[in-house]
């Protein structure tokens, strides 16, 4: 059972970093063609949440719906935040910025989260939590920025205050006060 539950989970994750790859590019396809970003990020939201829904409903039947109401503020707060502030702040800086420097803005999330629990959660950042953050965000220069840097950047206010936009919404989702249970494991 767990070589498959690895093997899923390697699946789920290439999957996923495929997905994220190609989504930048699309999104500045489009944004160049002059389709509304609310208008992509309202069909994004709602197919994303249908999927989810009949996953939800397949896998765990109607009792998946059932949430209490603590649950459904926690639900709705996160939906404000990653729906509203990481996409919309996501698309637009990419719509108002060249590929490569939107990307690199918002993968300073990895920071925003562990600063955000160190303020408001009073957790120590571990040093496994810093150096992941570190190397995101080196592996991203080295992949990404320096393409920027060989090319004419022409980056906007909006751009960038859209980006920062996207990276309060992500990092904030990833925000969790400290957990109690005798399971959790920090990095």
């Amino acid at each position: 059972m767990l070589r498959h539950t690895r093997a899923l989970g390697i699946v789920l994750a290439l999957l996923t970093g495929t997905f994220w790859g190609v989504g930048a590019p699309i999104i500045k396809t489009l944004a160049q063609e002059g389709i509304s970003m609310v208008t992509v990020i309202f069909l994004r939201t709602l197919f994303v949440s249908v999927l989810m829904g009949l996953w939800v409903f397949f896998s765990e039947s109607a009792r998946g719906f059932r949430i209490t109401g603590r649950e459904h503020r926690f639900f709705l707060v996160m939906g404000i935040l990653n729906a509203l502030f990481t996409a919309t702040g996501f698309f637009f800086s990419i719509k108002y910025l060249p590929i490569s420097t939107a990307l690199l803005l918002h993968y300073l999330f990895p920071m925003v989260t562990i600063g955000g629990e160190w303020i408001f959660f009073h957790q120590t950042p571990s040093k496994g939590r810093v150096l992941a953050a570190f190397l995101i965000l080196f592996g991203l220069w080295v992949g990404v920025a320096q393409i920027s840097l060989s090319q004419d950047i022409q980056a906007t206010l909006l751009g960038f205050l859209c980006g920062i936009l996207a990276i309060v919404g992500l990092g904030s989702s990833f925000l969790h006060p400290p957990l109690r249970s005798p399971f959790a494991r920090d990095l």
